[in-house]
């Protein structure tokens, strides 16, 4: 078995046989691995606490010739959710472990290729954990996944006449991730189009060229949050085929969209 030293964030973890624990880790040098802690149930056993659910972390991982690793030892960077007393806000977090897992899926590539986004999801982790808009950043977060998914967002074209964009579009072609002006959306609309709003189209132009390192501080309705985060949803959905239970959990416990406010 070899070994190397890891930097991780843990994503996913749930246990496995009596004793032992299954983690999905996003790493820093190896991007998404899956690795059994043995033991890690046992509260007095050294992994238990590296094993935790959104706890950063530095790792000694084993592999082997399979794809399944092997955590040898480890020590406790970070504990994301230990701040986290809003359950809204944890579940927000969540949402975005689940959606690194789901867009890795199985494919080999994609799960080496996601270390990329070890910096983005440290900072869209605590963001969403500590300022307000959580869902803009867990959009930003899913727009840095695109590409890993195969997707892409163009908010500079028409996506039907190709046109550049003189004026907001008043449909949003989820097949492509592009808006659709108002004079080939009169023409009528697309099985994949939604309606869009000035205000959702500014937040997508603003995303998009960007990562949540960068996104900075950002001011958004609640309703204009929810519907951006709705689009991108409905992208990854309808061509990736990849749907996000958590964060529609995440939206349900959400006050500000219950209550309407």
């Amino acid at each position: 078995m070899q070994t190397q030293r890891v930097q991780a964030l843990v994503l996913t973890s749930r246990p496995w046989q009596e004793a032992h624990r299954l983690v999905d880790l996003l790493t820093r040098e190896r991007g998404l691995v899956r690795a059994i802690a043995y033991d890690a149930q046992k509260p007095q056993k050294p992994l238990s606490s590296v094993t935790q659910v959104l706890t950063e972390c530095n790792l000694l991982l084993g592999t082997g010739d399979g794809e399944l690793g092997v955590i040898i030892q480890g020590t406790s960077v970070a504990v994301f959710q230990a701040g986290a007393t809003d359950p809204t806000r944890l579940a927000y977090a969540l949402a975005i472990a689940e959606m690194i897992v789901r867009v890795a899926a199985d494919e080999a590539a994609v799960r080496h290729d996601l270390a990329a986004v070890y910096d983005d999801c440290k900072v869209a982790l605590r963001r969403v954990l500590d300022q307000d808009g959580p869902l803009v950043t867990v959009s930003a977060m899913m727009v840095a996944l695109f590409p890993y998914a195969g997707l892409a967002i163009d908010t500079e074209r028409c996506g039907e006449c190709g046109t550049p964009h003189m004026s907001p579009p008043v449909r949003f072609r989820v097949a492509s991730g592009s808006g659709v002006c108002r004079e080939c959306a009169s023409q009528g609309a697309a099985r994949t189009e939604w309606p869009i709003s000035e205000g959702a189209w500014r937040v997508l132009r603003h995303l998009a060229p960007l990562s949540p390192v960068r996104l900075g501080r950002v001011h958004v309705k609640p309703a204009t949050e929810q519907e951006v985060c709705r689009l991108l949803s409905a992208m990854l959905s309808e061509n990736a085929g990849i749907s996000l239970r958590g964060l529609h959990v995440a939206q349900q416990l959400d006050p500000r969209f219950r209550t309407g406010k």
